[in-house]
């Protein structure tokens, strides 16, 4: 189904996009609390530190490039505007990782720019994360690597000169998160397949491992252990991943707050969904070629993913969803297409079905058949889409989200505290004084004693 006036598309569909993350905490964007890490570390270091050198910053064994050039650009704004450059510009790599989804580029994995528009959709409304993987510069890793993963799991264009400019932002991207080495099969297929453009995949293939090499401190997981030893880790690394998946699967379609119950209640819930999800989607791989590419694709991502975060991390941490759900972003949003495309397929089932036990038309209705299926369809998809973003819709009011009018008390998408954001943006105005009185930024020493969060300390003076 393909819509009318993509241009007036993309407008509406980013502006839905960012009134949804708006309006589930406006005051996040308006007064940013630059919380944890953000105001500690990232706007503390680049603004003590202005050297170019220093967007090559490691930070917890890794390079996050995007996230450093961020924090580079944003402290070079007028001192009050900060703050937002460390949100909004997040918000920028967000929204772009939303919606890129809806490109015609990727209707070889889902053919209906309705059913991709809906899949970005939910991306914003499905409460999934938490607002440091919506506008925080450090946590922004993620949706980078959100942008790198739909960047390079298509072939790079053959005409409209957008080849290289694709390359060149894959190639920068690889340098932003230390799970970038997950696009690798993507690369190697592509060589293989794609002869005109095989000295750029060969490249990409020599920047992952350069990266990985150099770019992102070894955790020497195996280390100390015979090869026995080795088996037992990656079987064990290997049942944590099935498992864990579980949990994300069930939380996906129904919230972390009741995965929380049924974990402690009812685990055979969570279970039985995997088992029905499960059977589901391979019936529709089975019966719908269409759909194998994104099944394939969305089931790499869930277990390469959630495998290597056990690997590294530790099935405690990578487990512990609540506390860590960017552990689970990659994968919650692979769940979210792989649900709508289910009701894309279940739409095109329910026309085949239409189509069975309707009467045969005389000869001559051909025109008339084919503007029955699509108004068919339309109603099908009207109504199924509907639901489920009604569905999701629901899933915010656990937290008390009700978008327009919220009443949430506790919720990942606020921060600490509900003052934190006004002694941040107290904290701003007083450094664009002391800049003023000092006539630089060297002499200064300020802190931000923010409410059940890190204080933010700057201290420019020049030592005795």
């Amino acid at each position: 189904m393909k819509l009318p006036l993509p241009r007036l598309q993309w407008s509406i569909l980013l502006s839905v996009l960012f009134l949804i993350i708006f309006t589930r905490a406006p005051f996040m964007l308006m007064y940013p609390p630059l919380q944890v890490e953000d105001g500690a570390y990232v706007f503390a270091h680049f603004y003590q530190k202005i050297e170019i050198g220093e967007i090559f910053r490691a930070k917890s064994g890794y390079i996050p490039l995007i996230s450093n050039l961020i924090g580079y650009l944003s402290v070079r704004l007028p001192t009050r505007l900060i703050p937002y450059g460390l949100s909004w510009l997040p918000l920028l790599i967000t929204l772009l990782a939303y919606s890129l989804f809806f490109s015609k580029r990727y209707r070889c994995l889902l053919e209906s720019d309705l059913s991709r528009a809906v899949v970005c959709l939910l991306f914003a409304l499905a409460p999934l994360s938490q607002f440091h993987l919506l506008i925080h510069t450090d946590y922004s890793i993620w949706n980078t690597l959100v942008v790198l993963i739909l960047l390079s799991s298509l072939r790079l264009p053959s005409r409209g000169g957008w080849t290289i400019p694709l390359w060149l932002a894959i190639n920068l991207f690889i340098w932003s998160h230390p799970l970038s080495i997950i696009i690798l099969p993507f690369q190697v297929l592509f060589l293989v397949r794609d002869k005109p453009r095989r000295t750029l995949y060969t490249l990409t293939i020599i920047n992952l491992i350069a990266h990985q090499l150099l770019g992102v401190r070894s955790t020497h997981i195996f280390a100390d252990l015979d090869l026995l030893g080795v088996v037992l880790a990656v079987f064990k690394a290997m049942l944590g991943t099935l498992v864990i998946a579980s949990k994300i699967a069930f939380r996906s379609a129904f919230g972390a707050p009741l995965l929380g119950w049924a974990a402690k209640e009812m685990w055979f819930l969570i279970a039985y969904w995997t088992v029905f999800l499960s059977c589901i989607t391979g019936i529709v791989f089975w019966k719908r070629p269409q759909y194998r590419l994104l099944i394939l694709s969305a089931t790499y991502l869930i277990l390469s993913v959630t495998f290597l975060s056990v690997l590294s991390r530790g099935y405690q941490i990578a487990g512990d969803i609540a506390n860590g759900p960017r552990y689970a972003y990659i994968q919650s949003l692979a769940f979210v297409a792989l649900f709508v495309s289910l009701a894309d397929a279940l739409i095109h089932s329910r026309i085949s079905f239409t189509q069975i036990i309707t009467p045969e038309r005389p000869s001559g209705s051909g025109e008339t058949d084919v503007s029955s299926a699509s108004a068919t369809r339309h109603r099908w998809a009207t109504g199924i889409f509907a639901l489920l973003i009604l569905h999701y819709y629901l899933l915010n009011t656990q937290y008390g989200h009700y978008l327009f009018f919220n009443k949430q008390s506790h919720s990942p998408y606020v921060a600490a505290h509900p003052d934190n954001g006004m002694i941040v943006y107290r904290f701003f105005q007083d450094l664009a004084t002391a800049e003023v009185e000092n006539k630089g930024r060297t002499g200064i020493y300020l802190v931000a004693k923010k409410i059940n969060d890190w204080p933010i300390e700057i201290d420019t003076r020049i030592p005795k």
